[in-house]
């Protein structure tokens, strides 16, 4: 009490009890709580009646402030846009009587100041002023704080000295499978390779009643809103064959709050079986019906793969599973071959025995690694983080534990210094203290999942070969590489458009390789 702390504790783990506990521990006096998404604002506002309200760009009438401004409410959850310009600033934050109410700074969620600051929300990096504003113990809390991400919430919230109050990261009931993709990413089969609830027992005696009450409940996150339509179309149609209709939903944050709120309801009633996502959904939310989460590709960070992750499993009672597929682009050559022939992953090599420290794997080393090769620095952040580059590089050959090089990586604390598995999560129901869990398609390999035979799309037609093309094909490649950064540095740069994408905003190297590949049939 009355100090900064960082308090870094798993999803699903009830962080938010934090503001509960605060409530009756700290004195009289006001809370800021600054949260990342503005639905939850008031979600976290209604929780506790009378004693709590929200200001965001919906809720700011200068009435309303005026009451914020004059003690009524224990607890005032807003935004960082909100919080640091305009009329909360000046009606609220710069009064000299309501600055001698509050009691405590909080910033939930507090790993996307690191994630979404320098990008596409940059008044994270100005929450600083309401610290200075207030000048009251902060409190930050996450459930994937990075390195990097904690020294970016120390440095721009100026946090002296904080204490650390870190109970791990990890999720025992989540089962990590990293798999290649096999199929055409359009024709979203990979998907359907992991679902075998669509194909496989069909035609069994069990009623849809029955196979509804069974069926996982499933998150499929996508970075591409555009992209969402499509996939709906297509799962919706797999859903229909295999008997459950109405079964599938699109949640992203361009849609009205009146349909996320129906969409996370049906979720909680089982039903909607399958929701299509952005990372709009989850963050902070109840989703304890879901058992299965699927990434289709890689996309952001390590952080960022783990908060997605963690929305399954939520029960802990309940065993539950995270599918990360990788595209083609990013697996290696000889594993690409073995898919080829075999139709599976090269088989599991025993790695040397490390002689050091340094000589277990790292996925910030690996990163390094990767970085220190790159022909040039790339002009804004990727697509896809080195590191989680690097981990789905260790899970498609096996060669380390999924679990622990992400563990690892957020810095999780010695086991012998964490809290036993029962004491942070909660259960529905007895979770016997023998429970087997499976760890990681490292830990636990298995066969790669498969389609049935009419599933499985035709073989591509057989184009013979052609004079020249092979050095057609060299030739272009360099050709459209060059292109490619001289247009990012005369013309598209300056734009200002490219975002977090930065060169792959307008013309990826996947686009490039597809047309080099692709020529002969050109």
């Amino acid at each position: 009490m009355g100090r900064d702390t960082i308090y870094i504790s798993p999803t699903s783990t009830g962080k938010g009890q934090a503001f509960e506990h605060l409530d009756h521990l700290l004195p009289d006096g006001v809370i800021v709580i600054i949260e990342p998404l503005q639905s939850l604002t008031s979600e976290m506002a209604e929780r506790f009646k009378d004693r709590a309200t929200y200001a965001d760009s919906t809720n700011k009438s200068p009435a309303h402030l005026r009451s914020i401004r004059d003690g009524e409410y224990r607890l005032v959850f807003t935004t960082a846009e909100t919080a640091t310009e305009g009329d909360f600033l000046d009606i609220v934050l710069r009064n000299d009587r309501f600055r001698q109410r509050a009691v405590a700074f909080i910033f939930d969620e507090a790993h996307t100041l690191d994630q979404w600051g320098r990008d596409f929300r940059p008044k994270f990096l100005q929450l600083g002023q309401v610290r200075r504003h207030l000048s009251v113990p902060v409190l930050i809390m996450s459930a994937t704080l990075t390195p990097e991400a904690r020294e970016a919430c120390q440095s721009t919230l100026n946090l002296r000295n904080p204490s650390v109050i870190d109970v791990g990261t990890d999720r025992p009931n989540l089962f990590l499978r990293i798999l290649p993709m096999r199929y055409p990413a359009a024709s979203f089969l990979d998907i359907l390779s992991v679902m075998p609830e669509l194909w496989h027992g069909v035609d069994s005696a069990a009623s849809v009643e029955e196979r509804t009450r069974q069926f996982p409940v499933t998150l499929i996150y996508i970075n591409n809103k555009d992209l969402a339509t499509s996939m709906h179309r297509v799962i919706n149609e797999w859903c229909v064959r295999a008997g459950f209709d109405d079964a599938v939903d699109v949640y992203h944050a361009d849609m009205s709050e009146e349909h996320l709120e129906v969409v996370h309801s049906r979720i909680l009633t089982g039903k909607t079986l399958i929701a299509i996502c952005t990372d709009a959904f989850g963050m902070g939310a109840d989703c304890r019906p879901v058992k299965r989460v699927i990434q289709p590709k890689l996309f952001g960070s390590v952080s960022a793969w783990w908060q997605r992750a963690g929305r399954a499993g939520r029960d802990f009672a309940d065993e539950a599973e995270e599918i990360c597929f990788v595209e083609p682009t990013h697996i290696d050559p000889e594993t690409k071959k073995a898919l080829a022939t075999t139709g599976q992953l090269l088989p599991i090599q025993d790695p040397p025995a490390p002689q050091h420290l340094d000589d277990l794997p790292s996925l910030a080393k690996d990163a390094a690694v990767m970085r220190a090769g790159e022909k040039e620095a790339p002009a804004a952040r990727k697509m896809v983080d080195d590191e989680l580059l690097a981990l789905s590089a260790h899970g498609l050959a096996r060669t380390a534990c999924i679990r622990q090089l992400v563990l690892d990586y957020l810095q999780q604390p010695e086991k012998e210094l964490l809290p036993t598995h029962s004491e942070p999560y909660s259960s529905s129901r007895h979770v016997p203290d023998d429970r087997k869990l499976r760890c990681c398609t490292t830990c636990n390999p298995e066969p790669l999942p498969d389609l049935p035979y009419e599933r499985k799309p035709p073989p591509p037609p057989v184009i013979p070969a052609l004079p020249g093309v092979m050095a057609l094909q060299k030739a272009l490649q360099v050709r459209l590489e060059e292109w490619r950064a001289e247009q990012w540095r005369t013309k598209w740069k300056g734009t200002n458009r490219a975002g977090r994408m930065g060169i792959d905003a307008f013309l990826s190297m996947q686009a490039i390789e597809s047309v080099v590949s692709n020529l002969k049939t050109i």
